[in-house]
């Protein structure tokens, strides 16, 4: 099967490696593409890179949404219509940090 990664971040990367080291073919996307870049060339063969999230999700059965909660529902909302049919799988918590590393929730 294949996964789409959307957030290639301390999150993402260590789901990435994880599936790519249990034989999964991966296709990565991400706000910063040079950090998505850079995890597919230590993956390897593995993972590509897609050209954007809509992208990431042709040929995959499975998407895992490795963002900050805070920016979930925009991805959710460009993405909508091609999830159907695929495990979705949110891996995100509502909470926040501030400078001083108070968390707080995000949810009303």
């Amino acid at each position: 099967m294949t996964t789409a990664i959307i957030g290639t971040g301390g999150l993402g990367s260590v789901i990435a490696r994880q599936l790519a080291a249990g034989g999964e073919t991966l296709r990565l996307s991400s706000a910063d593409k040079d950090s998505a870049r850079t995890l597919a060339a230590q993956i390897g063969r593995a993972a590509v890179v897609a050209v954007d999230n809509r992208d990431a999700l042709q040929g995959a059965g499975a998407v895992i949404l490795a963002l900050r909660f805070t920016v979930l529902k925009s991805v959710i909302d460009e993405i909508a219509g091609p999830l159907t049919g695929k495990l979705v799988v949110v891996p995100s918590n509502p909470v926040t940090a501030d400078a001083h590393g108070n968390v707080s929730r995000v949810l009303p």
